[in-house]
């Protein structure tokens, strides 16, 4: 270990091995007995190749030893784990090449498909994105469909591509991936609209901006906007500055926005609007009190005052009883200034 610490890893393999290997036969018994270090020595091995990189080996040590070090576990899961993910949202301006940017690990290849949707409609069915792949597209036919070979399925890393796909309409695309048993998913938004959003956590209000790529402001444009902890959707369109402005939203907000039949744009928050109270602030806040009389509360405020002062008295004639009683010596360094 001390080699592999200094990075002597030749040093530190070869010594390892020695222990690992090592055997010695009892000669009255015949029982083959083995180096008592033996299992430090193959799980250092796969830590000193798991430092240099080499997964396939680190795996194989690791392996030997899972059910000893749960490190090794943690460690061969770490290699083996399979991903496949793409951003929630790109966003291409018109003209512009439509690449998408995928991340994989460990998945040979994947098959993607690509249809064309009605985002304001598709909002209806799912307010967020986190449940795409569980919409039945069944019977639906896909704009684009293509098999990508990602990799060879034992990579051990994060594997990035750019997948290129021939949109030429402005519109909202939903590009769904699968890999082996493993779904990604993510809307492709090919359109000339710009949104700005200013969002008010304690209010809960917020306010969209709308531009063209030229930075010129749009109006009577639709406008969807929707909390996490929202049932409805806010909705209205853009006045003659390009704004819209949704109150009450409550959670992190999503806002869709829509010009003419194809031209999209797309927010997501990640601001908490109005947050929900914690339960134990809930549980704080006092039960609500019936109507005093006329008077009660006057007197309810000279109760409590009358109250407080009594403490306060006792408190002062508590310290004046122990002032008297201390016999003090001397002078205390603190009263010498």
């Amino acid at each position: 270990y001390c080699h592999y610490a200094q990075g002597r890893h030749d040093q530190a393999i070869e010594m390892c091995r020695k222990v690992a290997e090592w055997q010695k036969k009892d000669p009255a018994t015949g029982r083959i007995a083995e180096s008592k270090n033996k299992w430090q020595a193959l799980y250092i091995l796969g830590q000193i190749y798991h430092s240099l990189g080499q997964p396939l080996q680190a795996i194989s040590f690791y392996q030997l030893v899972a059910d000893r070090f749960s490190d090794a576990r943690e460690a061969i899961d770490y290699f083996k784990r399979k991903s496949i993910t793409l951003p929630e949202v790109t966003r291409v301006k018109p003209g512009e090449p439509v690449v998408l940017p995928l991340q994989s690990r460990n998945i040979a290849q994947c098959e993607l498909r690509a249809y064309r949707i009605d985002l304001l409609k598709f909002t209806l069915l799912k307010r967020d994105f986190s449940g795409i792949v569980g919409i039945n597209l069944a019977g639906i036919r896909p704009e684009y469909e293509e098999t990508i070979k990602l990799g060879e399925g034992q990579d051990f890393r994060d594997t990035k591509h750019e997948v290129t796909l021939p949109f030429e309409k402005d519109g909202a695309y939903l590009i769904v991936c699968r890999g082996e048993d493993l779904y990604a998913s993510g809307l492709v938004l090919v359109s000339p609209l710009t949104m700005e959003v200013q969002e008010d956590p304690v209010s809960g209000r917020v306010r969209i901006t709308m531009k063209d790529v030229d930075g010129h402001f749009l109006n009577n444009v639709h406008v969807k906007v929707i909390g996490s902890r929202n049932a409805e959707f806010v909705a209205g369109r853009t006045d003659l500055r390009g704004v819209f402005i949704a109150d009450g939203i409550q959670g992190r907000a999503t806002v869709i926005a829509r010009k003419d039949s194809d031209q999209y744009a797309f927010y997501r928050g990640q601001t908490e609007l109005l947050p929900a109270p914690t339960p134990s602030a809930a549980a704080q806040v006092p039960a609500e009190k019936k109507p005093q009389a006329a008077g009660e509360d006057r007197r309810e405020l000279l109760r409590g005052l009358q109250e407080s002062n009594t403490l306060l008295q006792q408190q002062q004639i508590e310290n004046l009883r122990q002032n008297y009683q201390q016999q003090r010596k001397g002078v205390e360094a603190s009263k010498a200034f």
